[in-house]
């Protein structure tokens, strides 16, 4: 990972807080700039986590956490 494409994953992050909805996507945007299959955030309560993710991402999530 290169220090340009980390600057310019720290650009979008804090240009997200003006775009609260778009969240989920710029997560996803973040991570394959970084070169990750997926990235997201997690609250982690141990019976119910919660997730903050793009749709492709959140499926996988969900079935992780029903066990699958």
């Amino acid at each position: 990972m290169d220090r340009i494409s980390t600057g310019s994953a720290i650009a979008r992050l804090e240009a997200s807080v003006f775009a609260p909805e778009e969240f989920p996507q710029t997560l996803a945007a973040v991570g394959r700039e970084l070169g990750w299959d997926h990235f997201c955030l997690v609250h982690s309560e141990l019976e119910r986590p919660a997730f903050i993710a793009a749709d492709e991402s959140l499926e996988g999530l969900n079935a992780y956490v029903a066990g699958g």
